[in-house]
């Protein structure tokens, strides 16, 4: 369960991979008969940015079933190869969907617009 204290989830210190373990624990419950949209929103910050790269390649990855991965990365400083790993690892479907939907400069606009191109 969420709770509103940040430092009951870590303490604001942010671990990607982490993340995609428990997303993958969740989709090896799921038949691969089952067509999966991921949507991936980070600043690409991570409690350990020199060793993010090796961590995420640890990932399981898409296990035959087909998978969206849509990444919104918030702000300039995006680190592209996270998204590129990620849709390597996860991608199989639509490929008009592109590697990062990035939104350089941050607001509550900024994000709206996004999602309005994001929608199809």
């Amino acid at each position: 369960m969420l709770n509103s204290n940040i430092n009951s989830h870590g303490g604001g210190g942010t671990n990607i991979p982490c993340g995609f373990i428990l997303m993958d624990q969740i989709l090896a419950n799921y038949t691969t008969d089952i067509d999966v949209t991921i949507l991936f929103i980070s600043d690409g910050q991570d409690n350990n940015l020199n060793t993010l790269e090796a961590r995420m390649r640890e990932l399981k990855g898409n296990k035959g079933r087909r998978v969206s991965l849509i990444c919104l990365g918030i702000l300039k400083n995006f680190p592209t190869f996270l998204s590129m790993n990620l849709r390597e690892f996860y991608h199989n479907g639509d490929n008009s969907i592109p590697a990062v939907y990035l939104i350089e400069f941050w607001s509550a606009q900024a994000l709206t617009n996004k999602f309005e191109t994001m929608k199809n």
